[in-house]
């Protein structure tokens, strides 16, 4: 076991500085975010590795692995930020994220300044007895998780919610609720550790756990794409900014509405621009040469729908038309949603059934008997 947890130090130490360091334009800020919870990590478990069989001689690092956890849920939510999002814009309110470090630095602090001898003191006692502070420092060290945790989750149904304001794919970044599944999962088992005493075997079982989520994070990092590029934040950030707004809103009536989500339904259906797979917000927009902000009003406040709903109803009706031309009847289902400008089979298929109340197979059913 030791050379197992050896060998995951390692491991996770040079994966760190490979995405810390590597030149690749794929995900780079994820990369990064990964790479320095790795990094975290790495340290965090070469502390707990080393030294027990070296704390005379390194005592000014007893009880750094205590405080460096608290970073590991701020890293994890950058991390699946930059994953969904593809970059980060820093501000002053990502300051907060170190707050729960800060109180912990605080907490430590006037054992850190103490000297050397009454540091080994303390580690010695603690084979025997809870160290000072211990449990003041676990439960803001899981408090602070938890928090990260619905962060995270709460970012992912942003994330879904945005998608369908610019895109009309259903582009759902499915890695990263697998990864923040894991990290929940490991925050549980971590916690409970604690709560309910768990062996040492426990333990090492949740050091292994930890070790594998570091290959898989790795495997799956490398094959994420990038959703949003810089123009569709641009255009996103546009229309949270007018859409919160109540200028804007007040400013555009009924009629007004009414005769820009008219202008939008003709170039879509006269042009069929819903045949373009890649269709998106910024290309609408251009082509009917009106703001995103405008449009995205539009259909969200006077029409109930976001861009998602409104180009794929036209493809649904499109799908309909195709479905009761006997000329199509060679054509696979799949194939009639691909032509009509489908980019993904889960998409066409939830559009069908929000726009008709049946799945493309029923509808086709139903045609056939009658």
């Amino acid at each position: 076991m030791n050379a197992f947890f050896l060998g995951g130090i390692i491991q996770a130490l040079l994966l760190a500085l490979y995405f810390l360091f590597n030149k690749s334009n794929k995900n780079v800020v994820a990369q990064r975010w990964l790479g320095t919870l790795l990094l975290l990590i790495a340290t965090t478990m070469a502390l707990t590795y080393f030294l027990p069989n070296n704390y005379k001689q390194f005592s000014y690092l007893i009880r750094v692995w205590e405080l460096l956890p608290f970073l590991f849920a701020p890293s994890i939510f950058l991390y699946i930020y930059a994953l969904l999002y593809g970059q980060i814009h820093y501000s002053k309110k990502h300051l907060l994220l170190l707050i729960p470090f800060i109180i912990g630095f605080v907490i430590l602090f006037p054992f850190f300044i103490s000297s050397s001898t009454y540091k080994i003191q303390q580690y010695e006692l603690s084979e025997n007895t809870i160290p000072e502070n211990f449990y003041l420092l676990f439960w803001l060290k899981s408090i602070n998780g938890l928090v990260m945790i619905l962060a995270s989750f709460y970012t992912i149904i942003k994330y879904k919610k945005d998608v369908k304001l610019v895109f009309a794919d259903n582009a759902v970044n499915k890695w990263a609720i697998y990864s923040l599944i894991a990290f929940s999962l490991l925050w549980i088992v971590g916690t409970g550790r604690i709560l309910f005493d768990f062996s040492e075997m426990i333990a090492k079982m949740v050091s292994m756990l930890l070790i594998i989520s570091i290959y898989v994070l790795t495997y799956f990092t490398l094959k994420q794409t990038q959703v949003f590029r810089e123009t569709d934040l641009q255009v996103l950030e546009e229309i949270e900014t007018k859409l919160n707004a109540k200028t804007e809103q007040s400013t555009l009536n009924n009629e007004e509405a009414t005769l820009i989500y008219e202008k939008l339904s003709k170039a879509v259906l006269e042009e069929k621009l819903f045949l373009d797979k890649n269709l998106n917000l910024q290309k609408l927009t251009e082509i009917c040469q009106c703001k995103s902000s405008t449009v995205s009003n539009v259909l969200n406040h006077h029409n109930n729908q976001n861009f998602y709903g409104f180009i794929n109803e036209f493809r649904v009706n499109e799908v309909c038309k195709m479905l009761k031309n006997n000329e199509n009847s060679h054509l696979t289902l799949d194939a009639i949603g691909e032509l009509c400008g489908f980019k993904s089979k889960s998409t066409f298929y939830q559009s069908f059934k929000e726009v008709t109340g049946k799945t493309p197979m029923q509808y086709k059913k139903d045609i056939l008997n009658l």
